[in-house]
């Protein structure tokens, strides 16, 4: 009885700590989609500035 309390034991660290290793695993990809996310927005400001900025400095050779 001792020994099979003990592996029940074992068997319940054991999935505990996987449990935590893909708890830990999902939140590392979950950040890194954000952190990804930002980066593109950040991007996609940059390029829609350049764009209005060129825009303007073409539009004042006209004029």
């Amino acid at each position: 009885m001792v020994v099979i309390a003990h592996l029940l034991c074992n068997t319940n660290i054991i999935f505990l700590i996987i449990i935590i290793i893909t708890t830990c695993i999902i939140i590392i990809i979950i950040i890194i989609i954000i952190i990804i996310i930002i980066i593109i927005i950040i991007i996609i400001i940059i390029i829609i500035i350049i764009m209005a900025s060129t825009v303007e400095s073409s539009s004042n050779h006209l004029l």
